[in-house]
């Protein structure tokens, strides 16, 4: 049985419809965001839209990396053009996806309860948000011109007509990438906040499973104090005290001697008038009038056989 205070937990969403269409949003926006990453992984454009912003004066430049290694100074390498945001981000997209069926399923399955929600929702929004800082992180590190420099990554705050024709779809699909993280950083905030008003357990639905809790604790106590061999025993009592008595037995009140057929026939054929002759009379004298059969037809002599 669960703990009382599992009664102050709300089971129920106060509008599922707003749930179901939620649910069925992400799910695009999650597979988007799982292409734009899974091309954006492994240096895809990276670098070639940080050089595009350095022949701008926009950002560094990326061949300044050759000149620290070979002076044996400190690599320097802005977040922005990092390798570590990519992996970041395909790692909460693929993350996001795994959560998203098991929201599903579970909502199918009205498992999803709503404090579970808050803490999902809560965790997914701290991790898109870190994203969404880091991707609109600056690289301010060319200070010979900051005049051209924004508090946004160049092709976020001056647009993709500075980038090279090759690189134009590139620059598109950053932009995109981060149009779609705060899509669904947006999304998570608004699950995060209906998720709080439906813990919020009403007063109808806190009385009805008050109401489950009780008769489950009696249900509980019931089934504790029930023993089966007990119930067995006074189930076989009961049987052996209905059911009826043989006459003549010892554990019977009656006198009755036990009477057969066949004790019957040999009593009238020894004379007994009443049917209760020598056989019958267990605990009686013998009767002492002669038997019927010599009285009616005497004593017959029986000759004795021929030599």
């Amino acid at each position: 049985m669960a703990p009382r205070w599992c009664i102050y937990l709300a089971h129920r969403w106060r509008w599922p419809k707003v749930m179901i269409g939620l649910l069925i949003l992400e799910l695009p926006c999650t597979i988007v965001l799982l292409l734009l990453f899974g091309i954006a992984d492994g240096d895809t454009y990276r670098k070639k839209l940080w050089l595009d912003g350095s022949n701008h004066g926009f950002n560094s430049n990326p061949n300044e990396i050759l000149y620290q290694y070979a002076n044996y100074q400190p690599i320097h390498v802005p977040l922005i053009w990092s390798s570590r945001l990519t992996h970041y981000d395909t790692v909460i997209v693929v993350l996001s996806m795994f959560l998203l069926l098991c929201k599903s399923t579970m909502y199918v399955l009205s498992a999803l309860l709503p404090v579970f929600s808050i803490v999902m929702h809560g965790a997914l929004i701290a991790l898109y948000a870190v994203s969404v800082k880091w991707q609109s992180t600056p690289d301010l590190s060319n200070r010979n011109v900051p005049d051209l420099q924004t508090n946004l990554p160049w092709y976020l705050g001056k647009g993709c007509s500075y980038a090279s024709k090759q690189n134009y779809g590139y620059c598109l699909q950053s932009r995109a990438a981060f149009a779609v993280t705060t899509v669904m950083l947006a999304l998570f905030v608004v699950d995060f906040l209906m998720a709080i008003h439906s813990a919020i357990i009403t007063r109808e639905e806190k009385a009805e499973r008050l109401n489950d809790w009780e008769e489950e604790k009696d249900l509980k106590q019931y089934e504790e104090a029930y023993d089966p061999d007990e119930e067995w025993e006074v189930r076989r009592q009961r049987v052996f005290a209905d059911m009826p008595r043989t006459p003549a037995t010892p554990w019977s009140q009656s006198g009755v001697p036990l009477t057969t057929p066949r004790t019957t026939a040999f009593n009238k054929l020894s004379g007994a008038a009443d049917g209760v002759g020598t056989g019958a009379s267990r605990s009686g004298a013998m009767p002492a009038r002669p038997l019927a059969f010599r009285a009616m037809y005497g004593e017959v002599e029986v000759p004795d056989a021929p030599i």
